[in-house]
């Protein structure tokens, strides 16, 4: 997934705010689990802060409350 964000693609989801990464993650899980990891990745491998990725903490949230809906 890695491969499908442009580095545009990846800026723009970098300089969202905070809420809207989180819920770019949890629109992101609806639509499968490679497009949820795609944009957790980008998240993930940024520093977090403004303009930058998300703690490990709040993707992992994000992630076990969406399984939890799923079942």
């Amino acid at each position: 997934m890695d491969d499908v964000l442009n580095p545009q693609m990846k800026k723009f989801i970098l300089n969202q705010t905070a809420e809207k990464k989180v819920k770019m993650l949890e629109n992101a899980y609806d639509e499968g689990f490679g497009v949820f990891w795609g944009i957790a990745n980008v998240l993930l491998e940024a520093p977090c802060g403004e303009g930058g990725g998300l703690p490990t903490e709040v993707i992992d949230e994000v992630f076990q409350r969406k399984l939890k809906t799923k079942k």
